[in-house]
């Protein structure tokens, strides 16, 4: 947690205090998957804003190391309506995805460059044969829109 206090702004520019917290990642060494859900569940309900930092491209293994993510939210969100009319979670921080050590060149199949926003769209679509990453894919759509 960060010492000394810092002030921000809002969007319409009124101050406010601001609290900044570093845990510690998903898949320690050391812990098992109770740990991870404890500290992501912590993390996830005191923040208004929440960065996820990952190393490499948006592949199979990151969204695999997200389904703990996707999973948790079903447990700490209240919908606006309920889950059988696909209501989204109102108590959710917002969702950052830090990208760290990234070599590709952001471009399309036709060479065209890309945002990095298409790049997220494209890596969240559905993949054939990959149900439980695709499922993970919705659920980040769904959960942090």
């Amino acid at each position: 947690m960060w010492g000394s206090p810092l002030i921000g702004q809002t969007p319409e520019g009124k101050p406010v205090s601001v609290v900044v917290v570093d845990s510690e990642g998903i898949g320690g060494l050391d812990e098992d998957e109770d740990h991870d859900i404890r500290i992501f569940s912590l993390a996830v309900l005191l923040a208004s804003s929440f960065l996820y930092n990952s190393v490499g491209s948006i592949d199979e293994t990151a969204l695999q190391n997200l389904s703990l993510v996707t999973n948790l939210t079903k447990h700490i969100t209240s919908k606006t309506n309920g889950p059988e009319e696909g209501g989204t979670p109102d108590l959710m921080p917002t969702f950052t995805w830090v990208v760290r050590d990234f070599t590709l060149q952001l471009v399309d199949e036709e060479g065209e460059p890309i945002t990095q926003q298409d790049y997220l769209e494209k890596a969240l679509e559905d993949r054939k044969g990959a149900d439980e990453q695709n499922h993970v894919r919705r659920e980040l759509k769904r959960v942090f829109p």
